[in-house]
């Protein structure tokens, strides 16, 4: 590849990488062509993108980011998912893929300046998604008002209830 255009590509990994909430490099050996497209396909509807990349043009990315740490992991056949809106979709998605079919390998997680590998990353895999803990949230929140809402209620009820016993009270003695 000419000078350019390996610039080019620096560039273009250095903008993913720094986009990206979360980042896994994984090794993609073994997989065919169908398996990574079924994998590919997987990440995309979590808005995680998934790319073979080579080493050296990556290392370079990551030395201009300060993100040294990456660089022990960037040997061999590599590939990244980079995390654009759920920080921990990658580590679910490749993790549950790669129990199914024994691949992709995770090399390395970076999250948040974190480096995660091995039994770490299946740790954070577990972990509910953005979507569940919001869900969690926002039940946890409304439990209370919701009990406020429905004593409100009672009590209303209580009180009509009581009027309208003295109002029939009322009506048989007048």
């Amino acid at each position: 590849m000419p000078r350019p255009d390996k610039e080019q590509k620096v560039t273009e990994i250095t903008e993913k990488i720094s986009e990206a909430k979360s980042i896994l490099l994984t090794d993609y050996k073994g997989l065919d062509v169908e398996k990574i497209s079924d994998l590919r396909s997987q990440l995309r509807e979590a808005s995680v993108e998934y790319k073979i990349v080579k080493n050296t043009l990556t290392k370079i990315s990551v030395e201009n980011l300060g993100y040294k740490e990456l660089i022990e992991f960037l040997d061999g056949p590599t590939a990244i998912a980079f995390g654009l809106d759920d920080p921990i979709a990658p580590a679910k998605i490749i993790s549950d893929f790669a129990k199914k079919n024994d691949r992709p390998q995770i090399k390395a997680y970076f999250l948040d300046g974190q480096l995660y590998k091995g039994k770490e990353v299946d740790e954070l895999a577990k972990l509910p998604t953005q979507e569940v803990l919001l869900g969690q949230l926002v039940g946890t929140i409304s439990a209370p008002l919701s009990n406020f809402v429905y004593l409100l209620n009672n009590l209303l009820q209580k009180t009509v209830f009581v009027l309208s016993a003295i109002k029939e009270k009322k009506e048989q003695e007048g």
